[in-house]
């Protein structure tokens, strides 16, 4: 009985574990199919050690991920309004999709039978493997995102510059709204490529932002144009130095 408490206690703990970095705001990019992954193999391994009441496995790996989605949203709401009403949708589908993949892991356990010390070790050992890498990924996603953003800084500067010169450009060929719309930046941005996903969720939530800014910018930029024209100075803008 102990054993088998503990089994399910890890199976628990793995669901989890594995679900909580999604829920983590801002995280570092944890694989959505990762979590399934997990679930299944810690479910696997699990139920492999038990001698009966296996369905009890998915039962703990569903309240496990649901408990990582309750806490989650409670220390990160969704910010956006949008994303509100999918909170309900999304603690359902979680435990859901948890019982499903455990299911499926606890069916590949029961085939498995281990009946040697050497198998037992071999369940516990991916067990505790599972729950030390992602308790690690969660201690250190601060360290994780730090370094995401090193790596991508580059890449980051180069498209900011390539939107912003579309985006003039845009306002150029069809007035200060096409800068809101994203098919039009498009057709005159030539930095580092966005995929479709990226470009949708610019027109639904960025672009109006954006182009606010550029429009202000704009503005500036003639003012100081138009100051600095008597007297022919050859001061550029911080805007100039930052991007040309």
């Amino acid at each position: 009985m102990g054993r088998s408490v503990l089994l399910l206690f890890g199976a628990f703990a793995v669901a989890g574990l594995s679900w909580f970095p999604m829920q983590m705001n801002p995280n570092f990019g944890w694989p959505i199919w990762l979590p399934p992954t997990l679930i299944c193999l810690a479910a696997a391994a699990g139920s492999a050690l038990l001698t009966r009441r296996h369905w009890l496995v998915p039962v703990a790996s569903s309240l496990g991920a649901l408990s990582a989605a309750k806490i989650g949203f409670a220390i990160w709401w969704p910010d956006d309004p949008i994303a509100v009403p999918w909170v309900p949708i999304v603690l359902t589908i979680v435990p859901l999709g948890a019982a499903l993949f455990a299911s499926l892991g606890t069916a590949i356990g029961r085939l498995w039978m281990p009946r040697s010390v050497h198998y037992s070790k071999v369940s516990i050992g991916v067990l505790c493997g599972i729950g030390i890498l992602c308790s690690t990924v969660i201690a250190g996603n601060g360290t994780l995102i730090n370094q995401k953003i090193r790596l991508n800084r580059p890449i980051a500067e180069q498209r900011v510059k390539a939107l912003y010169q579309a985006a003039i450009l845009a306002i150029k060929d069809a007035g200060e709204e096409s800068a809101q719309d994203a098919a039009k930046v498009r057709k005159f941005y030539r930095g580092p490529k966005f995929n479709n996903a990226e470009w949708e969720g610019m027109t639904r939530n960025l672009m109006r932002e954006t182009a606010s800014f550029i429009r202000s910018t704009l503005n500036l930029r003639q003012r100081e144009v138009s100051l600095s024209m008597p007297c022919q100075s050859n001061t550029r803008s911080v805007w100039d130095r930052v991007y040309v």
